[in-house]
Protein backbone atom coordinates (compact mmCIF):
# COMPACT_ATOMS: atom_id res chain seq x y z
CA UNK A 1 0.00 0.00 0.00
CA UNK A 2 1.53 3.66 -0.94
CA UNK A 3 0.93 6.53 0.21
CA UNK A 4 -1.67 8.76 -1.55
CA UNK A 5 -0.27 10.83 -4.12
CA UNK A 6 0.17 14.57 -2.73
CA UNK A 7 -0.77 17.44 -5.25
CA UNK A 8 0.68 21.01 -5.24
CA UNK A 9 -2.52 22.66 -6.32
CA UNK A 10 -2.19 26.24 -7.34
CA UNK A 11 -5.60 28.40 -8.60
CA UNK A 12 -5.36 31.20 -10.95
CA UNK A 13 -6.40 34.65 -10.12
CA UNK A 14 -9.25 37.01 -11.74
CA UNK A 15 -12.09 35.69 -13.58
CA UNK A 16 -11.21 33.18 -15.67
CA UNK A 17 -12.49 30.41 -17.96
CA UNK A 18 -13.18 27.05 -16.47
CA UNK A 19 -12.25 24.62 -18.39
CA UNK A 20 -14.14 20.94 -18.55
CA UNK A 21 -12.53 18.31 -16.08
CA UNK A 22 -12.94 15.18 -17.75
CA UNK A 23 -12.10 11.15 -16.81
CA UNK A 24 -12.24 8.84 -19.93
CA UNK A 25 -12.79 11.30 -23.07
CA UNK A 26 -15.81 11.21 -25.76
CA UNK A 27 -15.35 9.59 -28.79
CA UNK A 28 -13.51 11.18 -31.49
CA UNK A 29 -16.90 11.77 -33.37
CA UNK A 30 -18.25 13.71 -30.81
CA UNK A 31 -15.58 15.90 -30.23
CA UNK A 32 -17.33 18.39 -32.25
CA UNK A 33 -20.79 18.49 -30.68
CA UNK A 34 -21.00 21.38 -28.28
CA UNK A 35 -25.06 20.08 -26.74
CA UNK A 36 -24.79 19.45 -23.11
CA UNK A 37 -22.32 18.17 -20.79
CA UNK A 38 -22.64 16.73 -16.98
CA UNK A 39 -20.55 18.25 -14.68
CA UNK A 40 -20.51 19.92 -11.14
CA UNK A 41 -17.83 22.64 -10.66
CA UNK A 42 -18.78 24.23 -7.28
CA UNK A 43 -17.31 27.69 -6.61
CA UNK A 44 -18.05 30.43 -4.25
CA UNK A 45 -19.31 33.87 -5.57
CA UNK A 46 -18.38 37.48 -3.89
CA UNK A 47 -21.96 37.00 -2.47
CA UNK A 48 -21.13 33.90 -0.20
CA UNK A 49 -23.52 31.49 -2.24
CA UNK A 50 -22.15 28.17 -3.61
CA UNK A 51 -22.33 27.53 -7.37
CA UNK A 52 -22.99 24.38 -9.16
CA UNK A 53 -21.57 24.01 -12.65
CA UNK A 54 -20.25 20.95 -12.07
CA UNK A 55 -22.79 18.68 -13.96
CA UNK A 56 -22.59 20.59 -17.14
CA UNK A 57 -23.97 18.65 -20.21
CA UNK A 58 -21.24 19.25 -23.31
CA UNK A 59 -23.58 16.53 -25.39
CA UNK A 60 -27.22 15.90 -24.55
CA UNK A 61 -26.95 13.73 -21.52
CA UNK A 62 -27.25 10.22 -21.96
CA UNK A 63 -28.22 7.21 -19.27
CA UNK A 64 -25.81 4.63 -19.39
CA UNK A 65 -25.08 1.62 -17.40
CA UNK A 66 -25.54 2.63 -13.89
CA UNK A 67 -26.97 6.02 -14.45
CA UNK A 68 -24.18 8.27 -15.14
CA UNK A 69 -22.40 10.86 -17.80
CA UNK A 70 -19.03 11.31 -19.08
CA UNK A 71 -16.56 12.58 -17.16
CA UNK A 72 -15.68 15.95 -18.81
CA UNK A 73 -15.97 19.28 -17.00
CA UNK A 74 -17.10 22.49 -19.11
CA UNK A 75 -16.38 25.80 -18.88
CA UNK A 76 -19.06 27.80 -18.56
CA UNK A 77 -22.36 25.02 -18.60
CA UNK A 78 -23.87 24.90 -15.37
CA UNK A 79 -26.19 22.75 -13.96
CA UNK A 80 -26.93 22.16 -10.78
CA UNK A 81 -27.08 18.00 -10.25
CA UNK A 82 -23.82 16.37 -10.19
CA UNK A 83 -20.45 17.28 -10.52
CA UNK A 84 -18.79 15.77 -14.03
CA UNK A 85 -15.43 15.97 -14.98
CA UNK A 86 -13.89 14.85 -17.93
CA UNK A 87 -12.35 11.82 -15.97
CA UNK A 88 -14.93 9.41 -17.45
CA UNK A 89 -16.25 8.30 -20.50
CA UNK A 90 -16.67 8.92 -24.05
CA UNK A 91 -17.59 5.57 -25.79
CA UNK A 92 -18.19 5.20 -29.31
CA UNK A 93 -21.16 3.09 -28.76
CA UNK A 94 -23.10 6.60 -27.07
CA UNK A 95 -23.34 9.42 -29.26
CA UNK A 96 -23.98 11.62 -26.33
CA UNK A 97 -21.53 12.03 -23.60
CA UNK A 98 -20.67 14.10 -21.38
CA UNK A 99 -18.03 15.69 -19.15
CA UNK A 100 -16.64 12.93 -17.11
CA UNK A 101 -16.63 12.13 -13.37
CA UNK A 102 -19.72 10.65 -12.30
CA UNK A 103 -21.00 11.93 -9.22
CA UNK A 104 -23.52 10.62 -7.22
CA UNK A 105 -23.49 13.48 -4.54
CA UNK A 106 -25.12 11.74 -2.02
CA UNK A 107 -23.11 8.85 -0.67
CA UNK A 108 -20.89 5.94 -2.80
CA UNK A 109 -23.26 5.31 -5.46
CA UNK A 110 -21.60 1.45 -4.71
CA UNK A 111 -25.10 0.44 -3.45
CA UNK A 112 -25.87 -2.64 -1.28
CA UNK A 113 -23.60 -6.16 -2.84
CA UNK A 114 -23.89 -9.80 -1.54
CA UNK A 115 -20.69 -10.86 0.02
CA UNK A 116 -17.85 -12.60 -2.13
CA UNK A 117 -18.55 -16.21 -3.10
CA UNK A 118 -16.03 -19.12 -2.61
CA UNK A 119 -17.52 -20.82 -4.95
CA UNK A 120 -16.82 -18.27 -8.33
CA UNK A 121 -14.31 -16.24 -10.13
CA UNK A 122 -11.41 -15.41 -8.09
CA UNK A 123 -8.25 -12.89 -8.45
CA UNK A 124 -4.98 -13.23 -8.09
CA UNK A 125 -3.12 -9.89 -9.62
CA UNK A 126 -4.11 -6.83 -10.66
CA UNK A 127 -2.01 -4.55 -12.69
CA UNK A 128 -2.03 -0.46 -12.82
CA UNK A 129 -0.69 -0.14 -16.02
CA UNK A 130 0.41 3.74 -16.54
CA UNK A 131 3.10 3.75 -19.34
CA UNK A 132 3.12 1.78 -22.57
CA UNK A 133 4.51 -1.53 -21.32
CA UNK A 134 1.70 -4.17 -21.10
CA UNK A 135 -0.62 -2.21 -22.71
CA UNK A 136 -3.53 -3.66 -24.23
CA UNK A 137 -4.36 -1.71 -27.88
CA UNK A 138 -7.37 -2.76 -28.72
CA UNK A 139 -9.03 0.50 -27.79
CA UNK A 140 -11.24 2.94 -29.61
CA UNK A 141 -10.24 7.06 -30.25
CA UNK A 142 -11.20 9.38 -27.61
CA UNK A 143 -11.78 13.21 -27.76
CA UNK A 144 -8.82 13.50 -25.65
CA UNK A 145 -6.66 11.38 -24.28
CA UNK A 146 -5.39 7.31 -26.05
CA UNK A 147 -6.57 4.63 -24.11
CA UNK A 148 -4.14 2.71 -25.91
CA UNK A 149 -0.81 4.22 -24.84
CA UNK A 150 -1.05 4.87 -20.99
CA UNK A 151 0.62 7.63 -19.38
CA UNK A 152 0.54 11.71 -19.48
CA UNK A 153 -1.28 13.59 -22.75
CA UNK A 154 -0.99 16.93 -23.71
CA UNK A 155 -2.74 18.41 -26.80
CA UNK A 156 -3.09 21.73 -27.77
CA UNK A 157 -6.29 22.75 -24.78
CA UNK A 158 -5.95 19.76 -22.61
CA UNK A 159 -4.37 17.74 -20.34
CA UNK A 160 -4.95 14.08 -19.19
CA UNK A 161 -3.09 10.88 -17.79
CA UNK A 162 -4.67 7.51 -20.11
CA UNK A 163 -4.17 4.13 -17.57
CA UNK A 164 -5.72 0.82 -17.78
CA UNK A 165 -5.85 -1.98 -14.85
CA UNK A 166 -5.48 -4.82 -15.39
CA UNK A 167 -7.73 -8.18 -13.31
CA UNK A 168 -5.76 -11.48 -13.81
CA UNK A 169 -8.18 -14.13 -13.06
CA UNK A 170 -6.30 -17.23 -11.55
CA UNK A 171 -10.18 -18.90 -11.64
CA UNK A 172 -13.25 -18.54 -13.57
CA UNK A 173 -14.01 -16.80 -16.62
CA UNK A 174 -13.89 -12.93 -17.22
CA UNK A 175 -16.96 -12.41 -19.16
CA UNK A 176 -18.64 -13.42 -16.00
CA UNK A 177 -17.45 -9.89 -14.30
CA UNK A 178 -18.81 -6.54 -14.37
CA UNK A 179 -16.40 -3.73 -13.35
CA UNK A 180 -17.60 -0.59 -10.94
CA UNK A 181 -15.58 2.77 -10.60
CA UNK A 182 -15.80 5.00 -8.26
CA UNK A 183 -14.37 8.82 -7.44
CA UNK A 184 -13.09 11.07 -5.32
CA UNK A 185 -12.23 14.52 -6.80
CA UNK A 186 -11.00 17.94 -6.45
CA UNK A 187 -9.74 19.70 -9.93
CA UNK A 188 -8.71 23.56 -10.07
CA UNK A 189 -8.96 25.92 -13.33
CA UNK A 190 -9.75 29.46 -13.63
CA UNK A 191 -9.39 30.23 -10.38
CA UNK A 192 -12.38 28.15 -9.86
CA UNK A 193 -12.36 24.76 -7.54
CA UNK A 194 -15.02 21.43 -8.98
CA UNK A 195 -15.26 18.59 -6.75
CA UNK A 196 -17.10 15.58 -7.48
CA UNK A 197 -19.00 14.39 -5.64
CA UNK A 198 -19.62 17.66 -4.19
CA UNK A 199 -20.01 18.33 -0.27
CA UNK A 200 -23.99 17.41 0.59
CA UNK A 201 -25.77 19.48 2.62
CA UNK A 202 -26.61 17.71 6.48
CA UNK A 203 -30.70 16.24 6.34
CA UNK A 204 -32.69 18.60 7.21
CA UNK A 205 -30.14 21.53 6.96
CA UNK A 206 -28.80 20.91 10.85
CA UNK A 207 -25.35 20.67 10.97
CA UNK A 208 -22.17 20.56 8.81
CA UNK A 209 -22.77 19.17 5.33
CA UNK A 210 -21.05 15.41 4.35
CA UNK A 211 -17.66 17.12 2.41
CA UNK A 212 -17.07 15.56 -1.42
CA UNK A 213 -14.15 15.98 -3.36
CA UNK A 214 -10.44 14.55 -2.80
CA UNK A 215 -10.37 15.13 0.83
CA UNK A 216 -13.82 14.10 1.64
CA UNK A 217 -15.63 11.18 2.78
CA UNK A 218 -18.22 10.68 -0.16
CA UNK A 219 -17.83 8.82 -3.11
CA UNK A 220 -19.64 9.58 -6.70
CA UNK A 221 -20.43 6.62 -9.29
CA UNK A 222 -17.65 6.72 -12.45
CA UNK A 223 -18.42 4.09 -15.13
CA UNK A 224 -16.74 2.48 -16.50
CA UNK A 225 -18.11 2.94 -20.13
CA UNK A 226 -18.62 -0.42 -22.24
CA UNK A 227 -15.89 1.41 -24.36
CA UNK A 228 -13.73 1.66 -21.36
CA UNK A 229 -13.78 -2.50 -20.69
CA UNK A 230 -12.01 -4.80 -22.84
CA UNK A 231 -11.83 -8.96 -22.22
CA UNK A 232 -8.77 -9.87 -24.42
CA UNK A 233 -8.47 -13.47 -22.98
CA UNK A 234 -10.87 -15.54 -20.17
CA UNK A 235 -8.11 -15.02 -17.99
CA UNK A 236 -8.39 -10.88 -18.40
CA UNK A 237 -10.81 -8.14 -17.51
CA UNK A 238 -9.06 -4.68 -18.58
CA UNK A 239 -10.56 -1.11 -17.50
CA UNK A 240 -9.12 2.02 -19.49
CA UNK A 241 -10.05 5.36 -18.30
CA UNK A 242 -8.15 8.83 -19.39
CA UNK A 243 -8.78 11.67 -16.62
CA UNK A 244 -7.93 14.73 -16.74
CA UNK A 245 -9.21 18.40 -18.06
CA UNK A 246 -10.51 19.38 -21.96
CA UNK A 247 -10.79 21.96 -23.34
CA UNK A 248 -8.50 24.38 -21.66
CA UNK A 249 -9.00 28.06 -22.39
CA UNK A 250 -5.24 29.77 -22.57
CA UNK A 251 -5.92 32.23 -19.86
CA UNK A 252 -7.51 29.32 -17.41
CA UNK A 253 -3.64 27.98 -16.15
CA UNK A 254 -2.58 26.95 -13.90
CA UNK A 255 -4.67 23.89 -13.67
CA UNK A 256 -4.71 21.00 -11.30
CA UNK A 257 -6.39 17.68 -11.10
CA UNK A 258 -6.58 15.16 -7.81
CA UNK A 259 -8.68 12.44 -7.55
CA UNK A 260 -8.86 8.79 -5.59
CA UNK A 261 -10.58 5.75 -7.71
CA UNK A 262 -11.75 2.70 -6.66
CA UNK A 263 -12.41 0.11 -9.20
CA UNK A 264 -13.77 -3.03 -8.41
CA UNK A 265 -15.12 -5.96 -10.21
CA UNK A 266 -18.00 -8.43 -9.35
CA UNK A 267 -19.71 -11.96 -10.03
CA UNK A 268 -23.07 -11.20 -9.73
CA UNK A 269 -23.74 -9.05 -6.86
CA UNK A 270 -20.55 -10.06 -5.15
CA UNK A 271 -17.72 -8.20 -5.00
CA UNK A 272 -14.67 -10.30 -5.95
CA UNK A 273 -11.46 -7.96 -6.18
CA UNK A 274 -10.50 -4.06 -5.74
CA UNK A 275 -7.95 -1.68 -6.99
CA UNK A 276 -7.46 1.65 -5.21
CA UNK A 277 -5.49 4.48 -7.09
CA UNK A 278 -4.86 7.99 -7.32
CA UNK A 279 -4.40 10.44 -10.47
CA UNK A 280 -2.28 13.88 -10.08
CA UNK A 281 -1.89 16.29 -12.55
CA UNK A 282 -0.49 19.68 -12.47
CA UNK A 283 0.21 21.64 -15.74
CA UNK A 284 0.85 25.50 -14.82
CA UNK A 285 1.22 26.70 -18.26
CA UNK A 286 -0.18 25.78 -21.71
CA UNK A 287 2.74 24.99 -23.20
CA UNK A 288 4.61 23.12 -19.96
CA UNK A 289 5.23 19.37 -21.60
CA UNK A 290 6.06 17.74 -19.85
CA UNK A 291 4.55 18.77 -16.75
CA UNK A 292 4.96 19.57 -12.99
CA UNK A 293 2.86 16.54 -12.51
CA UNK A 294 0.91 13.72 -14.27
CA UNK A 295 0.72 10.40 -12.92
CA UNK A 296 -1.28 8.09 -11.03
CA UNK A 297 -0.29 5.66 -8.52
CA UNK A 298 -1.77 2.31 -6.85
CA UNK A 299 -2.75 2.67 -3.14
CA UNK A 300 -4.52 -0.68 -2.66
CA UNK A 301 -5.19 -4.14 -4.07
CA UNK A 302 -7.45 -6.63 -2.89
CA UNK A 303 -8.47 -10.08 -3.28
CA UNK A 304 -11.85 -10.11 -1.56
CA UNK A 305 -12.90 -13.71 -2.18
CA UNK A 306 -9.83 -14.71 0.35
CA UNK A 307 -9.99 -11.65 1.98
CA UNK A 308 -6.03 -10.81 1.45
CA UNK A 309 -4.32 -8.17 -0.28
CA UNK A 310 -2.53 -8.66 -3.57
CA UNK A 311 0.71 -7.33 -5.12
Amino acid sequence: MFAPLELKAKAGAGSRRTPVLQRSTRPMQQAGDNAAMLGQVSSASTSGRTWDFSKVAIFPPETRQGGYAPHVVRSGVSDASKLVSKEEDDSPARNTRAVHDQSAGSGSGSGVRSGPSTTGPTVDRIDLVNTTAGAITSYAPISSGDLNTPGPFNSANGVNHALQVHFHLDKGDSSTLTPRREIQRTATAGGRTSMNPPDRLATGGIGPPAPGGFGGVLMGPDGPGAHEIRRPSKDKIVVADAPGLFPIAANAFPVTYKAHFTVTVASGTADIARIKYDVVIDKRTSTEVPNTENRSLATAKEDLVRARPLP
